[in-house]
């Protein structure tokens, strides 16, 4: 995955905003009856999660996919406390 990032601050907090992700995954072939296909790489979220009059898609389940990503990129963007050792 990769992506492009933004970070804004203001006293005593910040902002990240995500933008232009891009997924990689290995390719896979296809094949039946003699006809060999290959599965795409790579793709946007926009392309995946982003349905053509620009709201975001649902799963199957009734839930938006973006939540599926968020805790994610929280995790990422999260900035941790360093612990202090004894050793």
């Amino acid at each position: 995955m990769s992506g492009e990032f933004k970070i804004e601050s203001k006293k005593g907090k910040y902002r990240v905003s995500a933008f232009n992700i891009i997924f990689y995954v290995n390719p896979i072939g296809l094949y039946s009856r003699g006809i060999a296909m290959q599965t795409i790489s790579e793709f946007t979220i926009e392309k995946y999660l982003i349905k053509k009059n620009e709201t975001i898609r649902e799963s199957s389940l009734g839930y938006n996919l973006t939540e599926t990503l968020n805790p994610h990129l929280v995790e990422l963007f999260t900035i941790k406390k360093k612990i202090k050792s004894e050793w």
